[in-house]
């Protein structure tokens, strides 16, 4: 996903204007007040002014002396000084902010209120990406149209990002296609044109890596000819850009082009700085070391993928490699057996990660150890059959109809490959099967 990640991961701003009948945006307050200074009453209640990530002034306590237009503003600043943390990967002041934001609202303006829809699914968000999928998919569960209805762009980049993120890690890819086609309508109808190309890219990404190259083609040449819209400011206008230079070079990465993909994505890097957005700056290295792998680079792959993995170790960034493209993935899990292990040290400080990552290879002093599935244990050609079909979200009925098999002979090849991967649940069987190359 990459842009889509960062583009709600960074700075919160509102693309449509304050309408003076409508309550206040705190957001478009706080963008405006980089240009023009805070608001008057800001200072007088009490609300706590944040800018670029840098608190100022007392935590905001909503009171009977303080207006409602205040308190949104406080919940804002405090919404959009969290999305700072979380694209600086400081997941655990993000979470104070967002639910001090969450608490506030409650307190004022009841449950679920139109204030916190920004400050909810960003709180979706950062679980989905610390790898908590069931929480964040509670928070979203049957609250989407009230989430994308009452919240900004922002809002709504998340709430969809995050829910097809989660359809797509539940192995429900139907879903999530679903999820971007209703969100680029969505945004379309309301000239929300950054979330259009974020999930046009996000569609993009999906249809490479389920292998529906055609289709993918259409919908990054759809992220292509989106009209650019005159009064985008110039950082929307170009994440926007970044979106489309990053689906092109999938594209190009999937159709062989890959030296063209590798020069746009070292150029899309060298102005992605990792201190000040090493969100954005890990996504894009991920897609990154699929092109250096696609030409054989095996060195600068690694040392690419190491700092990534340290950025996410010290911040607990999970989903982010899990969601990776399948080259990349496997390069992840392979990575305590590589060759390469000058970096031995590097290695054995992110052994723990590599486990929570779902590795259990680098166990030896070296660093360096092999994953493989014992020869008596090999899963067989049919068990193979039916995990990749699994793999796609088909059902037990479904999978017996495309094979041609009984449902009950489907229980049973699904009850044998769960045993020999030592699985728990069939999310972990297709996990552990593309760990070891065998889908």
């Amino acid at each position: 996903m990459l842009e889509a990640g960062s583009a709600i991961m960074s700075a919160v701003t509102r693309e449509a204007p304050v309408s003076p009948e409508a309550p206040a945006d705190g957001v478009a307050l706080l963008a405006d007040s980089r240009r023009t200074g805070p608001q008057p009453g800001w200072r007088e209640s009490g609300t706590r002014l944040v800018l670029g990530g840098r608190r100022r002034g007392p935590v905001h306590r909503a009171d009977e002396t303080t207006s409602d237009r205040d308190t949104v503003v406080a919940i804002d600043a405090l919404t959009l000084d969290a999305a700072s943390e979380i694209e600086h990967l400081r997941f655990r002041v993000a979470e104070r902010l967002l639910l001090e934001a969450i608490r506030i609202s409650d307190e004022r303006f009841g449950t679920d209120a139109a204030p916190s829809a920004c400050a909810t699914a960003l709180t979706a968000r950062m679980y989905y990406e610390l790898g908590d999928v069931s929480q964040a998919d509670s928070l979203l569960r049957n609250r989407i149209d009230h989430l994308v209805g009452h919240g900004t762009t922002d809002t709504a980049i998340a709430t969809y990002l995050t829910a097809s993120r989660i359809a797509v890690a539940r192995h429900q890819i139907s879903l999530c296609t679903l999820l971007l086609r209703e969100a680029i309508e969505a945004g379309a109808q309301r000239d929300w044109h950054r979330l259009v190309a974020t999930c046009l890219g996000e569609m993009v990404r999906v249809l490479l890596s389920t292998n529906h190259l055609d289709e993918a083609v259409e919908w990054a040449c759809r992220l292509e000819r989106l009209a650019p819209d005159p009064a985008t400011p110039a950082n929307v206008d170009h994440a926007m850009d970044r979106l489309r230079q990053v689906a092109r070079s999938r594209i190009d990465l999937a159709t062989e082009r890959v030296p063209d993909a590798i020069h746009r994505l070292e150029a899309l890097l060298a102005i992605t700085s990792v201190d000040d957005a090493p969100f954005a700056h890990v996504e894009l290295s991920l897609v990154y070391v699929g092109g250096l792998l696609r030409i054989g680079d095996v060195g600068r792959a690694t040392d690419t993928l190491l700092t990534s993995l340290e950025l996410g170790a010290n911040a607990g960034l999970v989903r982010v490699f899990l969601d990776a493209e399948q080259s990349v993935r496997n390069f992840v899990h392979e990575l305590p057996a590589t060759e390469h292990c000058a970096d031995a040290n590097r290695l054995h400080r992110l052994r723990p990660f590599l486990r929570s990552l779902g590795i259990s290879g680098a166990d030896n002093s070296t660093g360096c150890a092999v994953r493989s599935l014992p020869r008596t244990e090999t899963l067989s050609p049919q068990e193979i059959r039916v995990l990749r079909l699994m793999s796609r979200g088909l059902s037990n009925k479904h999978v017996a109809r495309e094979l041609g098999i009984a449902p009950e002979t489907v229980k049973t090849h699904a009850k044998h490959f769960m045993q020999k991967l030592a699985a728990q649940t069939r999310a972990e069987a297709v996990s552990r099967a593309i760990s070891l190359r065998l889908l």
